[in-house]
């Protein structure tokens, strides 16, 4: 972790342990300010794994999101590939991150599992190179569940908070009386 200018502001940070060392710096902070205002200048442009960066379920992490106020809608997280549980437990958080370009992303995996009041559109993040988005919305009870099927392709899907998490071919179903398959 190097500083620009000292403590805790401008922060250029190039690794998760040292991205997860910050945030909990900050949450040791909380204790006695209300927030890690710093958070926002912080330089993570050069982090690939930002899974768990924020996961609340970890142990020693029974703070609330809304302690540190992370006003991160600004970071350069452009080279992430892993987002695994970034936001899990954090039941508060409900950050304007819409604009981050994700479209290195390949792990979205419970990226919000738990973050019930996380509701943001996020329609317009490229997640193209995406591979994995197990769980990426389970229980953010706040996140609207939109439901879809293109009977021409026999594709049917799902997108929460605008982010198509799962598209799935339709098996091929038989006719309930000749046994036959109907497309």
């Amino acid at each position: 972790m190097r500083t620009s200018t000292g403590g805790w502001v401008n922060l250029d940070l190039k690794t998760n342990a040292e991205l997860k060392a910050a945030i909990d710096k900050c949450f040791e902070i909380a204790k006695h300010v209300p927030s890690c205002f710093a958070i926002a200048s912080w330089d993570v442009s050069g982090i690939e794994d930002f899974s768990e960066a924020f996961n609340l379920l970890l142990g020693g992490r029974n703070a609330d999101l809304d302690l540190i106020a992370p006003d991160i809608q600004d970071w350069d997280v452009s080279n992430g590939k892993n987002f695994y549980q970034m936001f899990a437990g954090a039941t508060e958080f409900n950050g304007a991150i819409s604009k981050w370009d994700v479209s290195k992303g390949r792990n979205f995996d419970e990226m919000f599992y738990r973050a019930k009041a996380f509701n943001r559109n996020l329609g317009d993040w490229d997640v193209s190179q995406g591979t994995s988005f197990e769980n990426m919305f389970k229980d953010a009870d706040a996140c609207e569940l939109e439901l879809w099927s293109d009977m021409s392709s026999g594709k049917t899907g799902s997108v929460r908070c605008g982010v198509c998490t799962r598209i799935e071919q339709r098996p091929p179903r038989l006719t309930p009386l000749s046994g036959q398959v109907v497309a």
